[in-house]
């Protein structure tokens, strides 16, 4: 080969070598410059509470019901099945924590879809516990023992979190994990599964506008056509309830002691 093939051939490898790096660069670009996906937020009131994770919420001139994300608590309003344990007093604390006519931030999560097959809106429900501090209700519910994290196909954004108010919560013998309650048996509605039953918040205690039926809340757990079940009774409080570890001493998980 003489001095002009080899000046060629160096000269197309460098060439290649720069097309390489320019590839490379653009398409650093373009990861760096595409959308990320982040959590969306819209102010409600609270307009029922259905059982212990699903809600219904007045956005702007809409009742939506809530399928609250990351929580699983268990089953009261579905004539199908026995009232499940534990299922009355945590009824009756998402009744406590949200009162009708609550204000609540409504928050997306990016890892999880917007709606189930339902129709149902998937959100976090975020409150506030007194003023200045906000506290997530999944969180809230968890640490304190009236429901499970339940992850559906993905962990959430608070997936930590959850998982670390459920340790803090079986270990201490909270709620449904107390030895004299249910142990920490848990009967999954398995609600948001493609195999699961068609819940009760679905299949019998439809959105009603309270707009259109007078102003009047229809009372949780209650099933259209029926009297609402009985009052549940008071769960029992453990003497001298334990501070939470320092790495679980978060406004939340107050909120859920406190209460």
């Amino acid at each position: 080969m003489g001095p002009r093939g080899t000046f060629d051939h160096a000269y197309n490898d460098r060439m290649f070598n720069s097309f390489v790096r320019t590839v490379a660069l653009l398409a650093g670009l373009v990861t760096l410059w595409a959308p990320v996906a982040h959590a969306q937020s819209v102010t409600g009131t609270v307009t029922r509470v259905v059982d212990g994770d699903t809600v219904d919420v007045r956005v702007d001139a809409k009742v939506e019901r809530i399928r609250i994300i990351g929580l699983d608590t268990p089953e009261t309003v579905d004539p199908r099945k026995a009232v499940q344990c534990f299922g009355r007093e945590a009824s009756a604390h998402a009744k406590e924590l949200l009162p009708l006519g609550t204000v609540v931030t409504l928050e997306s999560d990016p890892t999880q879809d917007s709606r189930d097959r339902y129709g149902r809106m998937l959100a976090f429900i975020l409150f506030e516990t007194e003023p200045g501090i906000t506290a997530n209700f999944t969180e809230v519910m968890i640490a304190g023992g009236y429901g499970h994290h339940y992850v559906y196909r993905r962990p959430s954004i608070y997936a930590d979190a959850f998982s670390e108010a459920q340790d803090y919560a079986q270990s201490w013998g909270l709620g449904l994990w107390g030895a004299d309650t249910c142990a920490g048996q848990a009967y999954p509605k398995r609600d948001l599964e493609d195999d699961g039953d068609v819940p009760a918040s679905v299949a019998l205690v439809p959105v009603t506008d309270d707009a259109q039926s007078g102003g009047e809340a229809i009372p949780a757990g209650t099933i259209q056509g029926d009297a609402p079940p009985p009052a549940p009774d008071e769960a029992p409080v453990p003497a001298g309830k334990p501070s939470p570890p320092t790495a679980l001493a978060t406004p939340t998980v107050r909120a859920a002691l406190a209460a």
